[in-house]
């Protein structure tokens, strides 16, 4: 089979778009699964003072008293676009967040990086 250059960029495109929408499909059981045995975040450790990272959001700390009043309501780890739930129910939950990998996050818990989900 000959592949000529429209067809070798018709078939670049279509898999840069499936590998990315598999991931999306399938790749949260996996990322949760992954997450398993992390450790969790405390609010001393220096990625999360960098993110002022807050274990409860709605009880802050000096560490994120700059958090504006009304994200108070709405901004929680366990509804930001960075994060995927992996264990617990209501205010034990526990997931993984894609900008502190090598720990887990309350899911009740909240950081400066947090991202509307779509």
């Amino acid at each position: 089979m000959k592949l000529n250059r429209r067809d070798f960029i018709k078939w670049t495109t279509i898999s840069a778009v499936a590998i990315p929408l598999a991931h999306q499909l399938g790749g949260n059981s996996f990322s949760a699964r992954a997450a398993d045995g992390l450790p969790l975040i405390k609010e001393d450790d220096p990625m999360a003072k960098n993110l002022k990272y807050c274990e409860n959001a709605d009880k802050p700390t000096k560490q994120c008293a700059d958090r504006k009043k009304k994200e108070r309501n709405s901004q929680y780890c366990n509804n930001c676009q960075l994060y995927t739930k992996v264990s617990g129910a209501n205010d034990n939950e526990t997931g993984k967040c894609m900008i502190m990998p090598k720990n887990s996050v309350k899911g009740k818990a909240w950081c400066m990086s947090w991202v509307k989900k779509p």
